[in-house]
């Protein structure tokens, strides 16, 4: 598949072109009217499929292409930048689909500019550059070299996002709704770090900020230049800057950011009263999460907490796929990675802290929450 859709006739039928479609990827009439119904319910579309495609919605069109691609069961399977298409809940089935995919031992060649997504699905990376293969080996390393290799740096980006009015430290309005698929996620953090006590007057670190929906919440709420956010995908960071924050009239410049590979913080002249990781640990590894811990430590205050949440399993479990309600798969050698509190403890026991859980049940994807203090 290397676009989805591809061989649809917008005057044809939703059904007609499924029909169509299966031919051109070799089915006979037989074996595609066989895989008509399951293609119809993946795709959510039964009350369309008498209606001409050029009538669809892009949203629509995408998603009867990626429910026949699903459909076909093929050995190997070619993805061209689009994985997952439609809404949040569709996004989820076509990610369980491709990790099934995978776990049955088949082939996927994705090609794409999306850091978050190959982290999500690769297991090797292959960066190109003017059609030169640069590298070819790990996830990490791989993004790490695409980062490397990277037009715009973090700074460029900043200087290209629009001018909002307002300022920071409490003048700001409160931010409207982004209408992103991130947004429960920067509640969280904001509401979470609310029932913790958090003042605007305090300093704040938000490790894996990523696409800046925690950002998006606190920038407006903190004094000037007391929350700072860290992560290691610029592209996440890209994204945010130049759609998230926009979108709710936020500027980057209330804060700082700091990106890089290696958790270094010594550009940071302050110690934190708080620190937050939400959806951070999924993406590290256990080494990666030591460097993590060791930094974030180093940079509290005497009194200082680190939140962190994590994806958590028993012990039973902890070296065994684990399969969520949500449809997804997490893993302890790969991406996304799940882990035991007990981990976790002891890295934060090795790297001078000290980790409590906490019974707190409220994170919108269902992860875990606990606390990271300073070792007596």
């Amino acid at each position: 598949m290397i676009e989805l859709g591809t061989g649809f006739h917008p005057e044809l039928t939703g059904q007609e072109n499924v029909l169509l479609n299966a031919s051109i990827h070799g089915l006979s009439r037989a074996a595609a009217l066989a895989m008509y119904d399951s293609v119809v319910s993946y795709s959510g579309l039964q009350h369309f499929m008498d209606v001409p495609i050029k009538n669809y919605s892009s949203g629509m069109h995408m998603r009867l292409g990626f429910a026949i691609a699903a459909n076909l069961n093929p050995d190997i399977l070619l993805l061209d930048e689009i994985f997952a298409v439609g809404d949040e809940e569709f996004q989820r089935q076509c990610m369980a689909t491709l990790q099934a995919f995978v776990a049955a031992g088949r082939t996927i060649l994705f090609v794409s500019h999306s850091g978050a997504a190959v982290q999500s699905m690769c297991q090797r990376v292959c960066v190109l550059e003017a059609g030169e293969l640069r590298y070819d080996g790990s996830v990490n390393e791989g993004l790490a070299e695409y980062r490397r290799l990277n037009a715009q740096s973090p700074h460029q980006a900043l200087g290209s996002v629009p001018q909002a009015p307002a300022s920071a430290g409490g003048q700001a309005s409160p931010p409207q709704a982004a209408g992103s698929p991130w947004a429960d996620l920067g509640d969280w953090v904001y509401d979470f770090l609310r029932r913790q006590g958090l003042q605007p007057s305090q300093y704040v670190l938000d490790v894996g900020c990523g696409n800046l929906a925690g950002a998006s919440r606190l920038l407006p709420f903190m004094e000037q230049s007391h929350y700072w956010g860290f992560d290691r995908n610029v592209e996440l960071f890209v994204a945010g800057v130049q759609m998230e924050l926009p979108r709710v009239g936020v500027r980057p410049e209330w804060g700082h950011f700091v990106l890089n590979d290696d958790f270094n913080l010594s550009e940071i002249p302050y110690t934190f009263d708080l620190a937050i990781s939400s959806l951070f640990l999924r993406r590290l590894s256990l080494n990666s999460i030591a460097r993590c811990f060791a930094s974030v430590i180093r940079k509290l205050s005497p009194a200082g907490r680190f939140y962190v949440t994590w994806t958590d399993v028993s012990d039973a479990d902890a070296f065994s796929p684990k399969q969520w309600a949500d449809g997804s798969t997490t893993w302890p050698d790969r991406d996304p990675f799940h882990y035991t509190f007990d981990m976790l403890a002891g890295i934060a026991e090795l790297t001078g802290g000290r980790a409590e859980r906490l019974p707190d049940d409220s994170h919108p994807r269902g992860e875990r929450v606990m606390v990271i203090t300073h070792r007596p």
